[in-house]
C-alpha cells in the first residue's frame, strides 16, 4: 500500500466524514456493509472489533451509548485503511456478564493494537506506518477507557 501524505489527509477527512455521517444518520454497522469480504490484513482487527462491539451492544443495551463511540472510531479506522464491513457477519460469542464483556473488549483492543503496531513496524512506507501507528494508539487508548467502566 503506497500512501502519499495527501492520501492520508484525504483518508482522514473521509474517515471523519464517515464517522460523523454515521453518527448523524443513526446508521448501524450492519447497515453500512460492503458487498464483498475484506481481505486486507490491516483491516481484520477492526472488522473483528466491530463485530464484537455490535454483539456486546445487542447483548447489554446498557453499554450501548458508551460502546457506540468506540465502535464509531473502529469504523473510521476501517475507512482510513480502505476497507468496508464484509457482507458476511462474524460469529461472536459474548461473555455472560457485562463486566466480563468489557474485559473481552479490552483483550480484543490489546490484540488489535499489538497487530497494528507490528504492521506499522513492518511497513516500508512512512506515511502508511504513521497511519497504522495512529490506529494502534487509538486502540490502545480504548483499554483504559473500557477499564474505567468496570
Amino acid at each position: 500500500m503506497n500512501l502519499s501524505r495527501r492520501r492520508v489527509i484525504a483518508l482522514g477527512a473521509v474517515a471523519a466524514a464517515a464517522g460523523m455521517g454515521a453518527a448523524c444518520s443513526g446508521a448501524e454497522p450492519e447497515e453500512m456493509r460492503g458487498s464483498e469480504p475484506e481481505r486486507n490484513p490491516l483491516t481484520t482487527p477492526d472488522i473483528e472489533l466491530l463485530a464484537l462491539y455490535s454483539a456486546v451492544r445487542r447483548t447489554y443495551p446498557e453499554l450501548d451509548g458508551v460502546l457506540a463511540e468506540i465502535e464509531g472510531q473502529h469504523l473510521d479506522h476501517l475507512t482510513a485503511l480502505g476497507g468496508s464491513i464484509p457482507e458476511v457477519s462474524l460469529e461472536v460469542t459474548v461473555a455472560e456478564t457485562s463486566a466480563a464483556a468489557l474485559e473481552q473488549c479490552m483483550i480484543a483492543e490489546r490484540r488489535a493494537a499489538d497487530a497494528h503496531q507490528a504492521a506499522c513496524l513492518q511497513s516500508n512506507d512512512p506515511i502508511e506506518a504513521r497511519l497504522i501507528a495512529i490506529i494502534a494508539a487509538s486502540e490502545a487508548s480504548h483499554v483504559p477507557a473500557l477499564a474505567a467502566l468496570t
